[in-house]
């Protein structure tokens, strides 16, 4: 018997990608009462209590929760194999499926374009909500376009935010924007490849529409080349990026981390580039009030840009440095810019809860225009992140002059010195965070000297820099 845990959108993406196959579990399970008894596509979701009963030999983890879930199930002591499926298309996934996966490619039946052009499908089929991740594509497909080459994004329709409003929040073209109708059946985007006329994949996911990719690379060989990009320190990654090493023409990481660890695991180190961005800084040294040394005065300024989430970014550590800081009678103000994330609600209600109102501000959304200005504001920027890629919020902020106090992440230490420009402290290390602020804020001398060592970093991030590797990019 097999269990399925978690009733969310990733179990239901995980159910599809199955029922591909001919394959379903035999039961779903959860910790919310309301659904227990009642059905998902005919499965049955059944409460913890009863897995046992049930003679379950193997959970799958579909949701986010996998520590949490692993602890419950060991508490419960429930003897069953517990395997996490938090993605759809995990190394150990295909290599078991390999071939159903086959067959499913075999099943395709479309023309090749033979009239391939030098341009770019660039994959954003995981959805728009990884903002850094769809930063970079905007930034490329407008860097790349002004040197007459073309980028198309493949992507989905969502709920949160359609293609056209993606588009025109975005400036970018409607016709350069390829709507895929399904988001976990390979066979649509390896299609639509076959079919595109352009001549570079550029994979932002290691998932369903890489490994679509992978079966396009072994189909067109040289004609196409396959670029994968890792954005961030998810496992997947780095087990799908070696598994399918023999297709990928390159591999560009965002951090030094990302690539000594791809090294470590045996991934080729010829493939291996470190990729770059743009930070539109120009004008930043002769804005007044960043080099102003009057600039750091009280109360302290802190500020946080990113998603409003507990997962990742740990939004509830943010919360609980500031309260932290009230008790030792800092005056600050810490400024949350931002407004996606499924925890915009716990974060409101915690701020009231803990009686932060007067500390801690909700700015909202930032325009990409307007987020130097905001930096430009703050004396610290603030991230308790468990795990990242690269943050272009934290290049953002310390082009500006924000003094970085963050946790020990992929991405941190390719931008900060520790103690030079700012703070590096151990992730969930709260206590830590607080000491090194109260620090900055007790020495305003040394404040300003680190806000002037984060930006005499900021000329590796102009365009010179990275528009020749945007260009490498799109040649074979």
């Amino acid at each position: 018997m097999i269990l399925f845990w978690g009733t969310g959108s990733g179990g239901l993406n995980i159910l599809k990608v199955w029922k591909l196959f001919g394959k379903r579990p035999d039961f779903f399970s959860t910790n919310d009462r309301s659904l227990w008894g009642k059905f998902i596509e005919g499965i049955p979701v059944i409460s913890p209590d009863e897995i046992r009963e049930k003679n379950v030999s193997v959970v799958y983890i579909t949701c986010t929760a996998v520590e949490a879930v692993k602890k419950q199930l060991l508490s419960m002591k429930i003897a069953c194999g517990v395997l996490e499926a938090t993605f759809p298309y995990s190394t150990e996934f295909y290599l078991s499926n390999i071939d159903y996966f086959d067959k499913l490619i075999l099943s395709v039946n479309c023309r090749e374009n033979l009239n391939r052009k030098k341009s770019a499908i660039l994959d954003l089929s995981d959805g728009f909500s990884m903002s850094g991740i769809v930063d970079w594509n905007l930034q490329f497909y407008k860097i790349v376009s002004e040197q007459g080459f073309h980028a198309q994004f493949a992507v989905r329709d969502f709920g949160e935010i359609n293609v056209e409003s993606f588009c025109e929040q975005s400036d970018i073209l409607i016709n350069d924007c390829k709507v895929l109708s399904e988001s976990t059946d390979i066979r649509i985007p390896y299609q639509y490849i076959l079919e595109s006329s352009c001549n570079t994949v550029v994979c932002n996911f290691a998932q369903n529409f890489f490994i679509a990719a992978c079966y396009a690379k072994r189909k067109l060989k040289e004609r196409i080349k396959l670029v994968l990009i890792i954005h961030n320190q998810h496992s997947i990654y780095y087990s799908n990026a070696l598994f399918f090493s023999e297709y990928i023409d390159e591999c560009y990481v965002i951090s030094d981390y990302i690539g000594k660890k791809l090294e470590k695991i045996g991934f080729p180190k010829r493939k291996l580039r470190y990729l770059q961005w743009m930070v539109p800084f120009e004008g930043l040294q002769q804005n007044p009030e960043v080099n102003n040394s009057d600039k750091c005065q009280l109360p302290l300024k802190i500020g946080y840009a990113g998603r409003i989430v507990v997962e990742q970014k740990r939004i509830d550590l943010i919360i609980s440095v500031a309260e932290e800081l009230v008790k030792r009678n800092v005056a600050f103000l810490l400024s949350i810019a931002g407004d996606k994330g499924k925890d915009l609600e716990y974060l409101s209600s915690e701020i009231r809860r803990r009686n932060l109102q007067n500390n801690v501000i909700i700015v909202g959304y930032i325009k990409k225009a307007d987020i130097f200005s905001f930096w430009q504001r703050q004396d610290i920027y603030l991230s308790c992140s468990d795990y990242e890629g690269h943050s272009i919020s934290q290049v953002e902020a310390i082009c500006a002059g924000a003094v970085p106090v963050v946790t020990d992440v992929s991405g941190v230490r390719d931008d900060i010195t520790d103690g030079v420009n700012g703070y590096i402290v151990s992730v969930g290390d709260v206590p830590a965070i607080v000491y090194r602020i109260i620090e900055l804020n007790k020495d305003r001398d040394k404040l300003q000297r680190m806000r002037n060592e984060c930006i005499k970093i900021s000329s590796k991030f102009n365009k010179n820099n990275v528009l020749k590797q945007y260009v490498n990019i799109l040649k074979n």
